[in-house]
């Protein structure tokens, strides 16, 4: 078992789920901010 590289696989999809909540944050701030256009 390579341990470096499933250091770097779970670095990499922490990084990659941080990006993915932020951006889930702001898109809420916005829902919250500006209702739906529709």
């Amino acid at each position: 078992m390579i341990i470096n590289s499933d250091k770097n696989l779970l670095s990499a999809e922490r990084i990659f789920f941080i990006l993915v909540r932020i951006s889930l944050v702001e898109y809420y701030i916005i829902f919250l901010k500006f209702p739906t256009p529709f």
